[in-house]
């Protein structure tokens, strides 16, 4: 099993309730392989009292080759994730 954690600023940047996380390129040099449909990631808000905003998913676009996180509303501010990617193997 593998299991990393780790915190991440994000910024919506207008795009109407969604950040991303990363592209499928960073998610490689991030973690040495390539995202697969057997890789799991959590994320959740890591700065509540700071942003009102809460994180309600993850979501990954295939055909914009990334990895987003997704709020419950249009985030005008920075915010911080904290998320966590899994995989056995």
């Amino acid at each position: 099993m593998h299991l990393y954690t780790g915190s991440s600023v994000l910024y919506d940047a207008g795009s109407g309730g969604y950040a991303t996380l990363w592209t499928f390129s960073q998610f490689r040099q991030q973690f040495g392989r390539d995202w697969g449909d057997d890789v799991c990631i959590s994320a959740m808000n890591g700065d509540w009292d700071a942003n009102g905003r809460q994180v309600t998913s993850v979501r990954v676009t295939r055909s914009g080759n990334r990895i987003d996180v997704m709020f419950d509303g249009k985030n005008t501010a920075h915010i911080r994730v904290n998320w966590a990617v899994m995989w056995r193997g």
